[in-house]
């Protein structure tokens, strides 16, 4: 076909499909050879709601104006065989608008390449791989030549796979796309897929290929989108949900049980400190978000100190599981760059690739073996601002920031654990400093939580033996990918606690308790504050932490508003780190902070209501009664919760108490503490 014959039908074919479209989005009097500045004034008004303009609206979108689409029917191609993939494109940008994309499930980037795609709208999630400088390209119609700026961009999803877009037109929407390019943040994409010829210079058609239309792209940080959660996934992640908030601890408790069980976790019930940072994981799983009045990013980090085989790997297992995204640094290879930022000269201008950290947004950064790391002290900078600010710098020439909302999860041994030489016996633990641990200590203190779990040779051989027990047999391939299924259930449900339930208040008198707890501390240490160093470098720090506890601890209730029980468990974990750091500097804590010992006199005095009430029906008042003949200060609402706990509610306030006969004083049907 001649070049003027394809002009003439490219013409007929660009007036047809403005036809299909709806009228509203078209305006007839403008000429189809607008220029470049047309273009971008006729997209700045239907930015501001203008109507009657020479584009296409998509809500929420970018604009697609007439000459883009020109562009796109001229690179699929004037063939008779080509004209229903011109109809699905232009059908395709009219559907977007029109479309719920809630109910649009994520596509895999390898299984886009296909017909069935073509023309379907499609969500896709990936990171910017490439953008092209602004193309000129001139379009010819009627007889009037016109130059544009042109650019395009290549997705590459975690796999590997990729996939270019078509040509897009205009400035403006390539300035957003290098911005998301330079920040290295995944991005979401809507759009749809068309096939486009693929020519030689001299225009002779040598092909085809795929390419993705894009409609939107955006920053995609959302925990559910970086999963690429589908609609029946957050269905299931929902309704059990509803099925197991309203009591305190019982979601907690729910992920524990499953990690367990698919990570074969054995002893746990014997292991207190174990079990204690395996609750601390799910937390930090659960934590999210930012605060700007603090400028204070709400990622939880925690640092677990042990000898060799205690049980530290199931919790780097467990927050691979858990968290959206992760990413795993190797100790002997740890650098500055690795885990901020590098840099490349391209284009007359440096450009940051992303490090470790940065790449975990949102998620967590997790370093197994830390002892190991031969310079610790160099990057003690970074893990210091990713903790505080939530953002990196590339040390490299590029100097470009890095937003990083990541979690930190370290584990290691001490040096002690490590080469200290025993005659006979169990080695005495040596007090613990900054030295033995190489972390400074303007790091140390801003790990929300430390622990260190002790060396239980009986409990050890105890495990190992039990893994030899019963059938033992390899696993299938299919076993495995059941058993990815089923950590992709638990990911779902934390992504969905973590968007559905994003914003999490404090009240006042909730926020007053956490000051009061606080103060409890400085008064216990007050005539030692001037020698006490770490006390007074902690408290800014101890603050930020229990807010930060609070709200992942709010959010894994399923509730956006924090209470009180979520202030005590905070301060139970604020309790571990600081039994760790009394060991640097000997200083007292209260004991209502440690909820081990709370859980301990709660389990007796409902041992006391089961032993005195066993098989009757009672109301709260009468249970308070005999409680507080001592003046214990209990109020009905606590004896209510105790009732609930050990009794089944009859009618309001009359509770029938479980038919069991325990001695008051007993405690060895105490739960382990659990959130």
């Amino acid at each position: 076909m001649l070049k003027k014959e394809i002009e003439m039908e490219q013409s007929k074919l660009f007036k047809t499909a403005h036809k299909e479209i709806a009228p509203t989005a078209i305006n007839d009097s403008v000429s189809i050879t607008e220029t470049e500045d047309q273009v971008t004034a006729h997209a700045e008004k239907l930015s501001k709601g203008s109507s009657g303009c020479n584009t296409t609206s998509t809500t929420p979108g970018r604009v697609i104006t007439r000459i883009e689409q020109q562009m796109l029917l001229s690179d699929i191609g004037s063939e008779k065989s080509a004209e229903t993939i011109r109809s699905d494109a232009v059908t395709a940008i009219k559907r977007f608008e029109e479309t719920d994309w809630s109910t649009v499930n994520y596509t895999e980037t390898g299984s886009l390449k296909k017909r069935d795609n073509i023309g379907r709208m499609i969500k896709v999630r990936g990171t910017i791989n490439d953008l092209l400088d602004p193309q000129p390209r001139y379009l010819t119609s009627n007889g009037d030549e016109n130059l544009f700026d042109t650019t395009q961009f290549t997705l590459l999803d975690s796999r590997g796979e990729s996939i270019d877009s078509t040509t897009i037109v205009g400035q403006e929407f390539h300035a957003q796309l290098q911005k998301l390019r330079s920040s290295g943040r995944p991005v979401e994409v809507l759009g749809t897929v068309i096939p486009i010829q693929l020519t030689t210079p001299l225009g002779k058609v040598k092909g085809h290929v795929y390419r993705l239309l894009p409609f939107k792209v955006e920053a995609s940080d959302d925990p559910v989108q970086i999963i690429q959660t589908g609609n029946q996934e957050m269905k299931t992640a929902e309704a059990l949900v509803d099925k197991l908030k309203g009591k305190s601890g019982r979601i907690i408790g729910y992920i524990k049980k499953q990690l367990i069980e698919q990570i074969g976790i054995k002893g746990l019930e014997d292991a207190r400190e174990l079990d204690g940072c395996l609750d601390f994981v799910i937390l930090q799983a659960l934590s999210d978000g930012y605060q700007s009045e603090r400028s204070l990013s709400l990622k939880l980090h925690s640092l677990v100190i042990g000898s060799p085989g205690v049980g530290k790997k199931l919790l780097s297992q467990s927050a691979r599981m858990l968290n959206p995204v992760h990413t795993e640094g190797h100790a002997a290879k740890l650098t500055v760059a690795g885990i901020s930022g590098t840099s490349v000269y391209k284009n007359q201008s440096w450009h940051s690739t992303p490090g470790l950290i940065p790449l975990a947004h949102r998620g967590v950064f997790i370093v197994q073996d830390f002892h190991a790391v031969p310079k610790k002290r160099d990057i003690m900078g970074v893990l210091s601002m990713v903790m505080e600010d939530g953002r990196v710098i590339d040390s490299t020439s590029a100097r470009a920031t890095h937003p990083a909302l990541t979690a930190i999860h370290l584990d290691m041994n001490r040096q002690a654990q490590l080469y200290s030489r025993r005659s006979g016996g169990d080695s005495v633990t040596k007090p613990v400093n900054t030295i033995d641990l190489g972390i400074a200590m303007n790091v140390l203190t801003r790990f929300d939580f430390i622990a260190e779990i002790p060396r239980d040779v009986e409990r050890q051989m105890e495990v190992a033996l039990s893994m030899q027990t019963g059938l033992i047999k390899s696993c299938s391939v299919a076993e495995e990918f059941a058993k990815e299924d089923q950590a992709r259930e638990l990911a779902a449900l934390i992504a969905f606690l973590r968007t559905t339930f994003a914003e999490i208040e404090i009240p006042a008198k909730v926020s007053s308790m956490i000051a009061k707890k606080q103060r409890e501390l400085l008064d216990m240490n007050r005539e030692r504050l001037p020698e006490l160093e770490i006390l007074g470098d902690f408290q800014t720090r101890l603050s930020n932490s229990i807010v930060k506890m609070v709200f992942a601890i709010t959010r894994a209730n399923a509730r956006r508003t924090a209470t009180k029980a979520d202030v005590d468990m905070a301060f139970h974990f604020a309790r571990i780190k600081l039994d760790f750091l009394a060991q640097m500097e000997s200083f007292e804590t209260p004991d209502d902070w440690d909820r081990t010992k709370v859980s301990k006199k709660i389990q007796s005095r409902r041992n006391k209501i089961v032993y005195t009430f066993s098989g009757q029906e009672v109301t709260v008042k009468q249970v308070h009664a005999v409680l507080s003949k001592g003046g214990s200060g209990l109020t009905e609402l606590t004896i209510r919760r105790d009732l609930d706990e050990v009794g089944t509610k009859v009618r309001h306030g009359v509770f029938k108490v479980s038919d069991q006969t325990k001695s008051p004083g007993s405690v060895d049907a105490a739960a382990p503490v659990t959130m």
